[in-house]
């Protein structure tokens, strides 16, 4: 029998086999070679973060973040915007009409109205009679005679044939003439948006206490918003690759349909709300009463202050959350901790008891 087909490792291209092998994002790795792209550091499937192809650990991956506040220049990319060149562009047809305006236009021809429709043309010549008496070959002569003398009234009056494809082909004709009796047909109003709105243009803006930053992507430089009244909150919604910093006290934070935002704010009175969103960071400088994930994937959440341990994180229908926080001293390692998302429930003396899936 033939040799079942045997992995490769991404990262020596060695062969790898079930009892060394790791599995990540559907690629092989032997369980030395899954390694921080930073620190050389050996990774685990539950306590790496990818950017672009690369791992890393998620104390570095966050350092690098950080440390400039993209997910170019921090990991040993060139800046975005560096690679950007002006256009600049000429308008001759400017300054030939500077140039020119002292000039009187040329005068152009009057163009008289034209009269009423003149009568039709005469209609095309009648194709000539067919010559039924010449058929040699009894039916299928006269048939051949006929076809000939229809094509050559074809050429003489002027036709054009044209070789049909299969979508005209189907295509039923359509006639010009309007019957009299025909209705016109309502036409369909439809009601326009107002102008300064727009679907895809990037939005930041204040709208009374409320901070909308919409549709930003690929944003290099850090999005600063200065709370100054702590009443106010701010929404995030459809943005991806860009970092949003609150500074100050503020009311909520919603994170809405993001990916691969990190957000980080001072002091939050009641929420931060993360709803549909994939690979976000949030770090919490101060205290903040509560985070909620819904519906989300692959969430850090960094605590840098001891008043932030304080949280409560709450979570429903997302996967790969992980809590980080300080160790005991500045030199110690970031102490990290998985939210469960896996869970047992069994039925004990008339009761549901629900337990997390604890890996040993």
């Amino acid at each position: 029998m033939a040799d079942k087909a045997k992995d490769t490792c991404v990262a020596c291209k060695k062969t790898v086999y079930a009892m060394e092998k790791i599995s990540v994002e559907n690629k092989s790795f032997h369980e030395n070679c899954f390694k921080c792209a930073h620190c050389k550091k050996k990774l685990s499937p539950g306590t790496y973060t990818a950017l672009e192809d690369n791992y890393y650990c998620k104390p570095h991956y966050t350092q690098l973040f950080t440390s400039k506040g993209n997910y170019s220049e921090g990991f040993g990319k060139e800046k975005p915007t560096a690679a950007w060149t002006p256009i600049t562009a000429t308008y001759e047809g400017v300054d030939s009409a500077k140039k020119t305006g002292d000039k009187k236009e040329e005068a152009k021809p009057e163009v008289k109205p034209a009269g009423p429709p003149g009568p039709p043309g005469p209609p095309p010549p009648a194709p000539p009679p067919v010559d039924l008496s010449s058929n040699d070959g009894g039916e299928s002569g006269g048939s051949t005679n006929a076809h000939a003398a229809a094509l050559e009234a074809i050429r003489t009056g002027g036709h054009q044939l044209r070789h049909l494809s299969k979508e005209e082909r189907k295509q039923k004709p359509v006639s010009s003439v309007v019957p009299g009796d025909a209705k016109p047909k309502s036409a369909t109003v439809t009601k326009a948006e107002p102008s300064n709105v727009k679907k895809g243009l990037p939005e930041l803006k204040l709208e009374g206490l409320k901070w909308l930053i919409r549709y930003q992507e690929g944003v290099a430089e850090p999005i600063k918003i200065a709370i100054t009244d702590m009443k106010q909150s701010i929404t995030i919604n459809d943005c991806s690759k860009c970092t949003v910093i609150v500074q100050g006290k503020s009311t909520n934070i919603s994170v809405v349909n993001c990916k691969e935002v990190g957000v980080i704010f001072d002091d939050i009175i009641a929420t931060v709300e993360v709803v549909r969103s994939q690979k976000l960071q949030i770090q919490a400088n101060g205290k903040v009463a509560q985070i909620a994930v819904d519906k989300s994937s692959g969430v850090d959440i960094f605590i840098q202050s001891e008043h932030g341990k304080e949280v409560e994180i709450v979570s429903s229908i997302s996967d790969s959350i992980n809590v980080n926080f300080p160790g005991a001293t500045e030199d110690d390692d970031p102490i990290e901790f998985p939210v469960p998302s896996q869970f047992t429930s069994t039925i004990k003396k008339g009761h549901l008891e629900t337990h997390p899936v604890e890996h040993v």
